[in-house]
């Protein structure tokens, strides 16, 4: 008997992997091995029919790639064909010569998985995909589409999990350049979600959207809802859990309001009332106390209300309307910014006490057109009190001709005891006035800025306090300022005859031309416990305090503060009296009194020049004052006292000090007769300079070693 020789090709060394072509005409046979030395690939010929060979690769490869070589039709018959890991290479195409190149059908030849030449991957229905830890990556570098799911039957296209559905701490939904990222084109999209023991299948329809924190889950009603899955009524929107908001936020539907029964502690709820069309909210308290909530948006229109006696807010577009319809002890709420014209100015009425509350809005003109006041004060006998709270802003912007016809607030002729309690309020103007008033008794408060102007306030019996000022030229301020701010950005501040300015920063940079201090005020001025500092550095700056002359009872000029940063005096007394001020010059006199003063007593003056005297004092009585010359090369006394008349001067208990040695502490003017008693000077410096007076006084050191004359 003779056994049949049976040869069998292989090819154990290609450097590619087989063909179609690699077939029976060049003695394959089904069993064929044929090896890739290049990826290491090992193929099985299973179909050696000529021009149309199929190469199988082995049933299962982990972690290599894959490649399929087509056109070919593989039944799985039943079993599962499972890629882990590596990459899928298309090629080829199929006998139809279409763009196929991998495609998965069922069993009556429908479309489940078409991976295409161009890149694209096609989804059909009743699909099933399991991927490995990645699940599946569909990558593509161009085109418009990547992975498309559809459906042209009844049921869906579906993703379906048996955890958490599509989930990673990072999820992309998007495209590299298309416009479109995601696409889903059917009426209605199904999810899947795992609640209790079984699972639940929900639609997604045109008018319903929701996002959980626990996956999906929803009734088939219209609503958006994004934290738990609790289901929601119809028409209604709820926020729910510590993701947004620590408490329950709760809409009730159109139609119906929200009674105490919907609310939890500690839950909020609003409704639309169907017949205002406005928001409504209630609040129930952790005790189970529940609260009429109000906001702006309950209010149907306008921009002004005013309470009746019930508390019952009745709304305005006009604030002159809604300013007249006020009792004689009201209030005026602003609700949102107003702009005034010339043909919406405010005239303020008689009322015995008128609140506008701002709640922090603006009201305000433009006077580039016209000049016009924005509050118009009318004529009245009686006592009144206006008010503005709520720290918002009055101003008038733009040019004007006259800077009182275009002053924001205009109080005029209010004879009777008028008050303006201003607050925190913020009255400004760019080119006029910011407040111009002949006849008010009180202003308490308020932030006054004018940018290029000022401020005109010369009632006879005005009372300033607690406010804020801040101009560019020089305001007229009444007859008692206290407690209050004062800035400049180019003139002083003038105080008349018996004006009284006490407690008060006043501060700024003084450049005008001629005798004016940055504080210009009289011989009979109330001037004391106030904080002054000239901020110019100039050669030309002005003094810090001045005084000239005046007639009637000296003023109280005390216990102030006076600096100056430039070569102004820290305080110029041309007339009057000085008790205990502290006075300091960067570069000129600390203290310069002349010879039309009286009493100098318990002051000290202070500079840092290279040649000005720290007190030049040509007063009466110079008593218990102390000069200090800071600067080492100040060549000028510390203390020149004396008279320029042969008048009669005492000089007592005085101190003077200087850094430079080669320099007098005091030196006397050369007129007058001067009497001199317990005078001390520092151990550094000349000591005393006679400037030409017989010395007729015994000169004995003090217990310190310094020189005391007299």
């Amino acid at each position: 008997m003779f056994k049949r020789n049976i040869f069998i090709r292989h090819n154990l060394d290609a450097t590619v992997a087989p063909t179609v072509t690699d077939d029976s005409s060049k003695g394959y046979k089904k069993g064929s091995t044929w090896v890739d030395s290049i990826t290491n690939k090992t193929y099985t010929c299973v179909d050696n029919t000529v021009g149309n060979a199929i190469w199988a690769a082995p049933e299962n490869i982990s972690n290599a790639d894959l490649t399929w070589v087509g056109p070919t039709t593989q039944d799985l018959s039943g079993n599962t064909l499972t890629f882990s890991g590596g990459l899928i290479n298309k090629k080829g195409s199929d006998t139809s010569g279409s763009t196929t190149s991998f495609k998965l059908t069922d069993s009556l030849g429908a479309d489940l998985w078409d991976w295409r030449n161009n890149g694209d991957v096609y989804v059909g229905q009743n699909t099933s995909f399991q991927g490995g830890a990645n699940g599946f990556i569909f990558n593509r570098t161009s085109g418009l589409d990547t992975l498309v799911i559809q459906s042209n039957s009844v049921d869906f296209a579906t993703f379906r999990s048996s955890l958490t559905g599509i989930s990673s701490s990072v999820i992309n939904l998007g495209s590299l350049s298309g416009t479109d990222g995601l696409k889903i084109e059917t009426d209605r999209v199904r999810y899947f979600t795992s609640v209790g023991s079984a699972g639940v299948i929900h639609d997604i329809h045109a008018d319903r959207f929701a996002l959980f924190g626990q996956g999906f889950s929803t009734p088939a009603n219209s609503y958006f809802s994004i934290g738990s899955f609790t289901r929601i009524g119809t028409e209604e929107i709820s926020l729910q859990g510590t993701t947004l908001l620590s408490d329950e936020f709760y809409q009730k539907a159109l139609t119906s309001a929200i009674v105490d029964g919907d609310l939890q502690n500690n839950y909020f709820g609003f409704h639309i009332d169907p017949s205002t069309s406005t928001l409504k909210g209630r609040y129930k308290d952790n005790l189970g106390t529940v609260t009429d909530l109000k906001f702006d948006t309950d209010i149907p229109s306008g921009l002004i209300s005013v309470n009746d006696s019930s508390g019952v807010p009745t709304y305005y577009t006009d604030l002159q309307t809604a300013i007249n319809a006020t009792a004689d002890v009201d209030t005026v709420y602003i609700h949102s910014d107003i702009e005034l014209t010339s043909a919406t100015k405010v005239t303020i009425p008689v009322r015995s006490n008128l609140t506008i509350a701002l709640n922090g809005h603006r009201i305000w003109g433009d006077t580039t057109s016209g000049d016009f006041n924005l509050f118009l004060g009318s004529i009245s006998n009686t006592d009144r009190v206006l008010q503005i709270t709520g720290g918002g802003i009055i101003e008038t912007i733009g040019t004007a001709s006259n800077p009182t016809n275009a002053a924001t607030i205009y109080l005029l002729n209010v004879s009777g005891n008028f008050k303006c309690y201003f607050n925190d309020t913020q009255i400004k103007s760019e080119n006029a006035y910011a407040m111009n008033s002949n006849s008010i008794s009180l202003m308490d408060g308020g932030k006054f800025y004018s940018e290029n102007s000022s401020l005109f306030l010369n009632s006879t019996s005005l009372v300033i306090q607690n406010t804020f000022i801040d101009v560019y030229a020089r305001p007229a301020l009444g007859k008692k300022i206290i407690n209050s701010v004062l800035k400049t950005r180019f003139e002083g501040f003038i105080f008349d005859q018996s004006t009284t300015v006490t407690n008060c920063n006043i501060t700024g940079s003084v450049t005008q031309t001629g005798n004016i201090g940055l504080a210009y005020i009289y011989q009979g001025t109330h001037f004391y416990n106030n904080y002054l500092e000239q901020t110019d550095t100039s050669v030309s700056s002005r003094d810090a305090l001045y005084v000239r002359g005046s007639t009637g009872v000296d003023g109280r000029i005390e216990n102030n503060i006076c600096i100056n940063r430039g070569y102004g005096a820290g305080a110029q007394f041309t007339y009057g009296n000085g008790y205990n001020n502290w006075c300091y010059s960067e570069n000129g006199i600390g203290i310069n009194v002349g010879n039309n003063c009286f009493k100098f007593v318990g002051n000290t003056g202070i500079t840092n020049a290279t040649n000005k005297s720290a007190i030049v004092c040509l007063g009466t009585l110079i008593q218990n004052n102390t000069a200090y010359n800071l600067n080492a090369s100040n060549t000028a006394s510390a203390l020149y006292v004396g008279r320029t008349s042969a008048t009669t001067s005492e000089i007592v208990g005085n101190k003077s000090y200087t850094a430079n040695a080669s320099a007098y502490n005091m030196t006397l003017t050369s007129t007058g007769t001067l009497y001199f008693s317990n005078n001390i000077m520092g151990l550094v410096g000349l000591g005393l300079d006679l400037n030409g007076n017989t010395n007729a006084m015994t000169n004995t050191p003090d217990a310190y070693g310094n020189l005391k004359i007299g």
